[in-house]
C-alpha cells in the first residue's frame, strides 16, 4: 500500500512539478475554453497581468491564447488560425508546399504555419496551436 501511494505521489509530482507539463492556466482550470463555433471573438487589445497585448500569447501557456474580455477576468480560449496573425496556406517551405500546420523542421516536434505564402523570402512563422490550427506569432524557425 505505501508502495502505491509513493508511486501516486510520483505521478502527481510529475504532473504537477514538471515545466511546460501543462498550461500556468491552472487557477483557472475549471473554466475550459468552448468548442470554436460557440467561442467569443478575442479581445484585442487586452490586459493580462498588468500588460496589455494585441495578438494572442503564451504567457503561462504551452499554447497561443487569447482573452475574451479586455481585462483577463479568467475567461479565455486558444487562438486559432483567424486569430491575428492569420496563417497563410498554402506556403512555400525549403522545396514543399504546405496546405495545413506542419511539424517538419521544428525541432520541438509540435506544428507550426508560415504567415506568408513563402517562408523561404523572410522566415515568418508561428506555431501552431493544440488543434492544428495557427497560435501565437513570431519569430524564426530552429531549423531550415
Amino acid at each position: 500500500m505505501i508502495l502505491e501511494k509513493g508511486l501516486l505521489g510520483a505521478w502527481v509530482c510529475l504532473f504537477f512539478c514538471l515545466p511546460g507539463a501543462h498550461a500556468d492556466l491552472t487557477r483557472y482550470r475549471r473554466i475550459r475554453p468552448l468548442p470554436e463555433k460557440v467561442l467569443k471573438p478575442c479581445a484585442f487589445p487586452f490586459v493580462y497581468e498588468d500588460v496589455s497585448y494585441d495578438r494572442c500569447i503564451m504567457v503561462h501557456s504551452d499554447y497561443a491564447w487569447c482573452s475574451v474580455e479586455s481585462n483577463f477576468n479568467g475567461q479565455w480560449r486558444y487562438c486559432i488560425s483567424t486569430d491575428p496573425p492569420a496563417c497563410k496556406f498554402p506556403f512555400v517551405f525549403g522545396r514543399k508546399l504546405y496546405h495545413d500546420c506542419t511539424k517538419d523542421g521544428y525541432v520541438l516536434g509540435r506544428t507550426w504555419c508560415a504567415l506568408t505564402h513563402n517562408y523561404n523570402l523572410n522566415g515568418l512563422w508561428k506555431p501552431c496551436s493544440p488543434n492544428g490550427e495557427g497560435g501565437i506569432g513570431g519569430g524564426r524557425l530552429l531549423i531550415r
